[in-house]
């Protein structure tokens, strides 16, 4: 009987074994370049920009001028508000700004916080504000182009109370008008400083100006 010579092997070779398959599939995985890197820069990347870009200039984008009308109609709203106030109190309400403001709430290197606008509280038992204790307004509206959400545009009266200012930063995002210098009352209104810092969408959208409304 033939046979295989004693002390010799077989050239033939033997199937790779299960834990030698996987041993081989992981290695060439782990030589294979990865995209897991690539795509977690990607998102890194969009989410600062998502945080740099505020809602607010989002919106700006989104919305346009339809904005700016928006902002309009708001100001005549409050407008009204106060012409009712000053028929009932002979003045209009004070303003204030930091903490005293309606815009405490915000950070104190705001905009918002930074700017003048509704007093929060009465100086006085003979000073209201414009909610309470009557609600001239029920609430104050929030102006789109502030800086941080929420948070209520400029208002402005003279030292004797006679007139008063609405503005807003606009698309821009930043305040023109400087109310002590550019309003006065006791002139025709809005004066030329006023006109020289309105907005002015024939400019393009995110111009400079601020959005105004004096008492007329």
């Amino acid at each position: 009987m033939e046979g295989q010579p004693m002390g010799e092997t077989s050239s033939e070779p033997k199937a790779p074994s299960d834990e030698s398959k996987e041993a081989e599939a992981f290695a060439a995985e782990q030589r294979a370049p990865s995209i897991w890197p690539m795509v977690a820069t990607i998102l890194g990347i969009a989410a600062v920009v998502a945080i740099a870009i505020k809602p607010s200039k989002i919106e700006v984008v989104a919305q346009g001028r339809p904005l700016v009308s928006r902002v309009k109609s708001d100001q005549r709203l409050v407008a009204s508000a106060l012409e009712i106030y000053y028929i009932d109190n002979n003045c209009s309400p004070a303003w204030a700004t930091g903490t005293m403001g309606v815009n405490a709430f915000a950070p104190a290197d705001s905009h918002a916080f930074q700017a003048l606008t509704f007093r929060a509280f009465p100086r006085n038992r003979q000073m209201m504000t414009l909610t309470t204790p009557v609600a001239y307004l029920s609430s104050y509206i929030p102006d789109p182009y502030a800086d941080l959400p929420g948070a209520v545009g400029a208002y402005y009266t003279d030292p004797e109370a006679l007139g008063w200012i609405l503005y807003s930063e606009g698309p821009d995002f930043d305040y023109d008008i400087d109310p002590a210098k550019d309003y006065n009352p006791k002139q025709p209104m809005p004066g030329e400083a006023l006109i020289r810092k309105s907005y002015d969408p024939t400019n393009g959208t995110p111009s400079d100006g601020d959005i105004f409304r004096v008492k007329q």
